[in-house]
This record gives C-alpha cells, structure tokens and sequence, in this order.
C-alpha cells in the first residue's frame, strides 16, 4: 500500500469522525421527551421479570420498585425458585418455574399470562424509579410500539467499571437521541421496555423468536425490528429512568460488551439488507459505529511513514489550504491537524526517534483534535465535568471490545464451517 494512500485513509477517517460529531452537534443536543396522550395508565400494565441465579439483595431492590407502583407482575424463574419465589410471593406477584432454557423462553412464558393491554419487559437486576411506569405507559399511543426509558447504572464498589459503564451509556444517550429523530432508535433496551401486549405476543412465542441465533443474543434488537418492519414507532422517553447493576468486574464487562458488539454486527447487516429503517443519517450513525473500528485496524495494519515525505505533503496540504474557500470548520480543522503533525514531526527529529515512532505521534496529533472538537460538542450541550471525563475515555474501550467482538464472530463462523465440513466428510 502506498504512502498516498495511507495519507488519504487519514483524511478520510477524519472527515467521518467529524461529521459524526457534527451530526450529534445538530440531533442530541436537547433530550427525548414524548408526549403525554394519557390514553393508557399502570393499571393498563403488566411487568414480566424473567430471573436466573440472580443476586438476592438485587432481585428484592427489582420486585420492590415494581411492587411499590401498584402493579400486576409475573416473575419467571428460569430453572430456579428459592429465594425468588418466596420474595415475589411476600410482594403480591406470581411466580412461575420454568426448565432452564434461557432468557427468550422465558420471556414467551411470561406475556403468555399478560391480560392487560400493555407489557413491561423488566430484567431482574434492573430498578424502576417511583412513577416511572404510570409515566411510560401514559406517553403511548396507536403508532407505538414500543418505548424505552432512559438506563442509568447504579453505583459499584468497583470504580473502574462503573466509570466505562458511565461511558458507554453517554454514548448510547446521545446516538438514542440521534436515532429518535431520524427513523427510530436501534434497539429498545432489554434492560426495560414497554410493548403494545397483542403485537408483541405473537412474535415473542414463535419459533422464530424462540429460535436462538447461534453465537448471538440481541433479543431486544430482534424485538424492536420486528415492531419496526410491521410499521410502529419505537421510541425512547428520558422522563423516565431506570437503574441497572453493571458487570462485577473487568472481565464481565469485556464479555458484556463483547457479546452486545457480536450481536450488533449481525443484526447491523440485517438491517441493512432487509432495509428496516430507509434513512441516511441512522446508518451513517450505524456504519460509523460498526465499521471505523475494523477499517482503522487495516490502515494501523499498512501503516509505514516515509518521514521526510510524508512532511513535504503535509507542508504542502497546509499551504495550498490558505486560499480554500470551501466549509470553514472542516478546512481549519484539517489545517490545524496537519501543523500538530509537523510539530510531532519536530519533536521526533529533537528526540532523534525512531521512523517507525512516527505513527503514535501521528495518532497522538490527530486524537487531540478529535477531543478538542468533541470538546466543542460537549460544551455546547451544558454536560458536567464529570461525564465529559467519561466521554474522553470511552473510545479506547469501545474500540478494543468491537475488535474483540469482530475476532470472536469470524472465530466462531470458522469453527462452525470447520464442523459442517467434519460432518460432510463422516456422512460420506
């Protein structure tokens, strides 16, 4: 690969980064609030809450927030009963034991005794505050399908955690808010939603519903395509929070994430080809999410600078940009990449380091622009100290747990052709 090459793959990452958060500048500035049409109240709902080998302490926080509301809810015990059972019985729900057979039979079993004309979708690790569910279900009408509060994490003994937690949730918020306003948002969050019960019920007990996708999880995900292909709208509402336990550790989170990457990149092609949702800005949001990940790893993978080179172009690029009389913001931004990159360039020859050094501090140059633009963005929306702290770290852990993802889904595609193989090779 050439070095002109590898120099456009530069300018070009740089202008999608940039017009992403010039697309995030425009949509998620102001927060997701619907309107109330109060055509539906609590007593028009149910809560299912499938459980698996959950923490007690959490479980009783869950069924207490629900229970504390006035609400009718069924507790699924998936292949477990004691100590759930007992605490759903002390709060007045029902209680059923199924075979451990995972969270999608569950969740068939449970609306199955939904009789009201609404159904919330609850994980059992997941708190409801005080009105949220009156609040949500007042906010539907006929064009909803389904709507999502806003997700927060409860606080952890384990400040690293949380804090990347903290970050993926921000971003999720602000793509949410993107989303909203161009087609729908991507996925209705697992963690709670409520659903119109006769349009869901039908799906969620069909075979291809309870029909897992090998490697894959993304029940929400299939949940809000399908209410997206029969034409309802699924929204999200920030008037309403809820608050769920993040993963114990590293380790769980990586694994979390990985599988939330594993099932995005599968649903993500599904989308595009069955053509869910037909509007430009929610699949380049998509696609930015999705795709920078795997094409900076090919252009980290040719990387090789010709020092001296690449620094009369970058002189020149600089030069022939003081008469260019095209879009201001991204001329000045990509003019004042280009002069980090030659102080980088000054620095490395003051060090007297090593050529192929010359790529971190490449990287390093462009990433502080990146932040002073994200920066930008962040002042503008009137975000706190605190999560713009977050927001900074969160590329590095997003970026490392889609590669993870990525690995694992060609890992097991190729374990899976290897044993279709085996198994043709022994039949004959």
């Amino acid at each position: 690969m050439s070095i002109e090459y590898i120099y456009d793959m530069d300018e070009v990452f740089s202008l999608l980064s940039i017009t992403y958060f010039l697309i995030l500048f425009l949509f998620a500035r102001s927060p997701v609030k619907q309107p109330q049409v109060n055509r539906y109240s609590s007593k028009d709902v149910t809560v299912v809450i499938p459980v698996y080998r959950e923490d007690e302490g959490l479980f009783l926080d869950t069924v207490k927030s629900v229970a504390s509301q006035g609400v009718r809810f069924v507790v699924i015990g998936d292949g477990c009963s004691s100590p759930y059972k007992e605490i759903t019985s002390v709060f007045g729900g029902e209680f059923l034991e199924i075979p451990h057979s995972g969270k999608r039979r569950a969740l068939a079993e449970g609306i199955k005794r939904v009789r009201t004309s609404l159904v919330l979708l609850l994980d059992s690790d997941t708190l409801v505050e005080q009105g949220g569910i009156e609040n949500l279900a007042s906010k539907f009408d006929d064009s909803i399908g389904g709507i999502t509060p806003l997700v927060e994490e409860l606080t952890t003994s384990n400040s690293s955690v949380y804090l990347i937690s903290k970050v993926l949730s921000f971003f999720r918020k602000l793509n949410n808010r993107v989303l909203s306003k161009n087609g729908g948002i991507m996925v209705l969050n697992g963690q709670c939603s409520l659903f119109k019960t006769d349009v869901i019920l039908p799906f969620i007990t069909s075979q291809e519903f309870l029909r897992t996708k090998e490697g894959f999880i993304g029940d929400d995900r299939e949940i809000t395509i399908f209410l997206k292909e029969k034409g309802y709208k699924v929204v999200q509402d920030e008037d309403v929070r809820v608050f769920t336990s993040p993963p114990r550790d590293f380790n769980s989170l990586l694994k979390q994430m990985t599988r939330w990457f594993r099932a995005g990149y599968y649903y993500y092609v599904q989308e595009l080809k069955r053509k869910v949702t037909p509007n430009p800005i929610y699949y380049y949001v998509l696609s930015y999410w999705y795709l920078l990940p795997i094409l900076l790893t090919i252009e980290y993978m040719y990387t090789g600078f010709d020092l001296g080179y690449h620094l009369i172009r970058t002189t020149e690029h600089i030069l022939e940009r003081q008469g260019n009389l095209g879009l201001p913001i991204l001329s000045d931004l990509l003019a004042f990449r280009r002069a980090l990159v030659i102080f980088s360039v000054r620095l490395i020859k003051m060090a007297k380091t090593e050529v192929t050094s010359f790529d971190i501090f490449l990287k390093l140059a462009y990433s502080i622009v990146d932040f002073i633009f994200l920066g930008v963005l962040i002042s503008s929306m009137k975000t706190r100290i605190r999560d713009s702290i977050y927001v900074l770290s969160a590329f590095p852990v997003m970026f490392m747990s889609s590669l993870t993802a990525l690995l694992s889904v060609l890992l097991s595609t190729l374990i899976s052709s290897i044993r279709r193989i085996v198994r043709g090779g022994m039949d004959t």
